[in-house]
């Protein structure tokens, strides 16, 4: 009805139109006269939109092993009092946030004297939250937040999500929607690869004797591995076997203290590794950040691996970033508790970590208890002074029957022969 009267109106304006003319350049050259006494004049102004608040996080690439900065962008800000934003990595991601040390968890890109951020983690959750007295009104770099990417992480792309439980301007309350980034895990660059030995022979002869010096330029490896974890997905063994380049094979167990952090992959590894003729070994990761975490971590640990024989160690993997706060002291009896109680039980126990945080939190004198795994990639020698029995030079390798990138090692003592002679392992007088 509305519309059929709207289109009637219009016909008859026409008509009249046509009827009685109208000379449109009257109303053309007041406007002109209008202009020339006052100025171009806009009667309905479009008010100009303020750019809306939003918060981003970058893409951005790393590699294993490596500390990444997260920075926090804000955009449109027109202040705000206080919030709660939430930085999540995800359940199982291998991006661990950093709690701490000589490394902050965070860094303010602010400096304003009174915003004043504070963080907590819960359940892989990064809290930050500030409460000023005053509104904070800049954009650009909110706050960076410092990540690890795991030693162990498998390459391909992994979310960091952003989202915001309390953003309060004054007494309103502002939403952000969820934010997403992502973090890359990945190492395009080549290893180079260590020279091998090489030799060179001098006699000297007197009388009596005839000795001969041999120089070596690098130590020869004695055997070639590689470390699998659940990362690494379904390993077709028969084919890594096949392939000629792995000697042996360290499988992660699982992590933390719960039983439910057995690797998922432990078993169907072993069996099957074993069953191809694959010399193996086993690692557990830890978390612990008491004597007492360390003894239920090696308790877990313990019953994980029971009735299996392993030719090449099983390993305490101490690295976690929440391990980096603690005192020398305190890292100390952690190692103690966990490889004692699997010693007590006659596994031959390795200790693993990078090489910095050999350097850096480990004392000499409880590194000089056990055998030596140290990580170092990117380079042709580990930045260790230590003795080492083996090290772990890439995460990108490559190995057939291995869908993606795998750890690569080199062993430097003819394990199966350590472990056996001795004992060790699961092995009674073989």
């Amino acid at each position: 009805m509305k519309k059929r009267f709207s289109t009637s109106i219009s016909v008859l304006l026409a008509a009249l139109l046509v009827v009685f003319p109208i000379d449109l350049s009257a109303f053309s050259t007041a406007d002109t006269y209008l202009n020339s006494i006052y100025g171009s004049q806009t009667v309905f102004a479009e008010e100009e939109e303020e750019p809306l608040f939003s918060l981003s996080v970058p893409d951005i690439s790393a590699s294993p092993g490596d500390l990444v900065k997260i920075e926090v962008q804000v955009q449109g800000n027109i202040g705000f009092t206080s919030a709660v934003l939430m930085l999540d990595t995800g359940s199982g991601s291998p991006i661990l946030p950093v709690l701490g040390g000589a490394t902050p968890l965070f860094q303010t890109a602010i400096t304003e004297p009174l915003l004043s951020w504070q963080s907590h983690m819960t359940n892989g959750i990064c809290y930050y939250y500030t409460m000023m007295s005053q509104y904070y009104e800049g954009n650009g770099t909110l706050f960076s937040a410092y990540f690890r990417v795991a030693d162990d992480a498998r390459a391909g792309s992994y979310p960091v999500q952003l989202s915001c439980k309390k953003l309060r301007n004054g007494s309103e309350d502002l939403t952000v929607e969820l934010i997403s980034g992502s973090v890359t895990v990945g190492d395009p660059q080549e290893t180079t690869m260590p020279t091998m030995l090489t030799t060179t022979t001098a006699e000297t002869t007197t009388e009596t004797t005839t000795t001969t010096i041999m120089t070596d330029s690098k130590p020869e490896p004695y055997r070639y591995g590689i470390d699998v974890s659940r990362w690494q997905g379904e390993v077709d063994w028969t084919k890594v076997k096949k392939s000629g380049k792995v000697d042996f094979a360290i499988m992660r167990a699982g992590y933390g203290k719960e039983y439910d952090q057995v690797d998922p992959t432990f078993h169907t590894n072993m069996k099957n590794a074993q069953a191809a003729g694959i010399p193996c070994g086993a690692y557990w990761y830890s978390y612990a950040v008491s004597a007492a975490d360390a003894k239920q971590e090696a308790k877990v640990f313990l019953d994980t691996i029971k009735g299996y024989s392993f030719e090449y160690p099983v390993v305490f993997d101490i690295e976690d970033p929440s391990q980096s706060t603690l005192s020398p002291s305190v890292i100390a009896e952690i190692i103690d508790t966990f490889c004692g109680a699997v010693e007590a039980e006659g596994y031959y126990c390795v200790l693993y970590s990078y090489a910095s945080f050999f350097n850096s939190h480990i004392p000499d004198s409880t590194e000089k208890k056990y055998d030596i795994w140290v990580a170092h990639t990117q380079t042709t020698k580990p930045d260790y002074t230590g003795n080492y029995g083996i090290w772990q030079y890439s995460h990108t390798g490559a190995v057939s029957g291995i869908s993606g990138d795998v750890d690569m090692n080199y062993a430097y003592r003819d394990y199966p022969a350590i472990i056996k002679n001795g004992n060790f392992n699961g092995f009674k007088g073989e």
